[in-house]
C-alpha cells in the first residue's frame, strides 16, 4: 500500500502548486493617448453602449505634480499600473479607492474656510495619482442601462493643496495658530498624510467632507506619543507645540473638493 500513498501525496503536492502559480493580467489597450497640461482638453470623445468597455494607453510626458485620470460621467473607472497590476478604482466624483472596490457616496460640501486650498470638483469618475510614471492604462465601462457619451481628460498639473509635498513629513509640518487660525488642505493621492504644528495652546477644531474618511492624530511634540485621534467634528485641547497629522483611513481619496479638511481653534 506504501507506493499509493506516495503516489496520492505527488498528486497533492502537484494540486498545491498549480494553486500557487500566479496569473499576469495583460492590458491590451484599444486607443493609446497622450496626456496634456490643460484639464479641459479632452484627449478622447466616445460614447460607450451600455456593458461596453473601452481600454485606454496613457502615456505622461508632461510636467506637474499630479496625472489627473477624469470622465464626464459616471462610468466604472479602473487604473492599472504600467505592469498591469491594479492601481485604483472610481464610480462617481465623490472618491476613488486603491484596487477596484470603489463605489459611490454623496459629498457633504463644509462651509467656506480660510484656505490654501482651491476646492476643485470632478467632473464625473476620476483618479489622481503623483505624476511619476510614463504609462498607465485605464478602462471605462458603461454600467448603466443606457449609451452613455463622455469626454475623457489626462492631464498633469499640480496638486489643488498648496501644502503639497512640503509637508507630507514631520519635517515639513505647517505653521498654524499666530498668523492665522485656519488650516487646511486635501487628501487628494492615496496614502497622502498632511502634518500641521500648532503654534498656540487652546481647543483645535477638526471637519472634513464626508467622501473620504479623514483622520487626525494629535500627537505630543515632545514625547510623539499619539494623544488622540479626532474624526470629523471632534474638538481637543492642544498644548503649542503639538503636532497634527490628517490622512485618510479607509484607503481612499478624492479630488479638493471631494478630499477637504479643515483645521480651526
Amino acid at each position: 500500500m506504501k507506493p499509493r500513498y506516495i503516489f496520492l501525496f505527488a498528486i497533492l503536492a502537484l494540486l498545491l502548486s498549480a494553486c500557487a502559480v500566479t496569473i499576469t493580467f495583460v492590458v491590451d489597450p484599444d486607443q493609446t493617448v497622450s496626456a496634456n497640461t490643460n484639464p479641459n482638453a479632452p484627449v478622447d470623445s466616445a460614447t460607450l453602449a451600455a456593458g461596453q468597455r473601452i481600454f485606454y494607453e496613457v502615456n505622461i510626458a508632461t510636467s506637474g505634480q499630479a496625472l489627473y485620470l477624469e470622465a464626464d460621467a459616471n462610468l466604472s473607472m479602473k487604473v492599472y499600473n504600467a505592469n498591469s497590476s491594479e492601481f485604483a478604482s472610481s464610480s462617481s466624483p465623490s472618491f476613488f479607492a486603491s484596487g477596484f472596490t470603489a463605489a459611490s457616496l454623496d459629498v457633504v460640501d463644509l462651509a467656506p474656510q480660510q484656505s490654501p486650498v482651491e476646492r476643485v470638483a470632478c467632473r464625473g469618475s476620476c483618479v489622481i495619482r503623483d505624476n511619476n510614471v510614463s504609462t498607465v492604462f485605464v478602462s471605462l465601462q458603461n454600467k448603466n442601462v443606457s449609451s452613455v457619451a463622455y469626454n475623457f481628460y489626462a492631464f498633469t498639473e499640480d496638486y489643488d493643496d498648496v501644502n503639497e509635498f512640503a509637508n507630507d513629513s514631520q519635517a515639513g509640518a505647517v505653521l498654524f495658530g499666530v498668523s492665522v487660525s485656519n488650516e487646511s488642505g486635501a487628501i487628494e493621492s492615496l496614502g497622502d498624510v498632511d502634518y500641521f504644528e500648532v503654534e498656540i495652546s487652546g481647543t483645535l477644531n477638526f471637519d472634513h467632507s464626508s467622501a473620504v474618511n479623514i483622520v487626525a492624530d494629535v500627537i505630543d511634540g515632545s514625547s510623539g506619543q499619539v494623544l488622540t485621534t479626532l474624526n470629523a467634528g471632534n474638538s481637543y485641547a492642544v498644548l503649542a507645540g503639538d503636532l497634527i497629522r490628517v490622512y485618510a483611513n479607509d484607503n481612499r481619496a478624492g479630488s479638493s473638493s471631494a478630499s477637504f479638511y479643515s483645521l480651526n481653534f
